[in-house]
């Protein structure tokens, strides 16, 4: 009967890793625009065929070795995989995801790396994914080998058909526009204090009167859209709009 190790339940998760509790890097900018693009990606592909989630704690075993936990940063699942698990066993499963992904992190050791994509194989995992933000590259780990993917590659792999990306566009969601979004796409408002009598504020009321000062708002011409959302609100009379 193999034994179950347990670890600490904290955020990040720690997983067991080379015969030691390591808790997860906390994610930074890179890693979580990443994680959740990919996410996105895999989701649209696997509608119909199984679940995707982050962090998702499985509880994993090796042939002839203890049951451990690792919590890949996007993790797929399929429908048949899941088999008849009822929603409380698929909490924290005691089965590999079908493919999971790993984003790098500039602390990540490599031998930690290959000791995680050594544990997912051998439980079942189709392909581990790992994912490089800094050098911008993939590296597809499965049975047969590593396949990488650098410069503007297009990144696909048998156990996703019909997923495929070039590295180019996974990236872009890490490059920041460089100019301000043009005027026709902000609410540009005004607003003018004016010194006028009224009665005192009565709880309860929203919006409350206003003793005191009275707000104009002035939008730009081409920024209907929230022109109406201050109408809907009360804050404006739509013959102001």
């Amino acid at each position: 009967m193999p034994r179950e190790i347990t670890v600490p339940e904290a955020k990040p998760a720690f997983e067991w890793i080379l015969g030691r509790a390591v808790q997860k890097v906390s994610p930074k900018r890179r890693h979580s625009l990443l994680q959740l693009e990919i996410g996105r990606r895999l989701y649209d592909w696997a509608n119909g065929r199984g679940e995707v989630g982050s962090e998702w704690r499985f509880r994993l075993e090796p042939p002839g070795e203890d049951i451990r936990p690792l919590v890949p940063d996007v993790a797929y699942v399929s429908y048949e995989r899941e088999g008849m698990r009822s929603d409380e066993e698929l909490e924290a499963p005691l089965l590999a995801p079908d493919i999971a992904f790993e984003i790098r992190s500039p602390k990540d050791r490599q031998e930690r790396i290959d000791h995680k994509i050594g544990v997912y194989l051998a439980c079942g995992t189709h392909v581990v994914i790992v994912v490089d933000p800094y050098v911008r590259r993939i590296d597809a780990y499965d049975a047969s080998g590593t396949t990488s993917f650098t410069g503007n590659d297009r990144f696909e792999h048998p156990a996703m058909p019909g997923l495929t990306f070039t590295l180019d566009e996974l990236f872009a969601i890490l490059e920041r526009p460089r100019k301000p979004a043009p005027l026709s796409s902000r609410a540009e408002v005004r607003v003018q204090r004016t010194e006028v009598e009224g009665p005192p504020p009565v709880s309860g009321l929203w919006p409350p009167p206003v003793s005191g000062v009275r707000l104009s708002l002035d939008f730009a011409r081409d920024d209907r859209g929230s022109r109406e959302q201050c109408v809907q609100a009360g804050f404006v009379d739509d013959d102001d709009a």
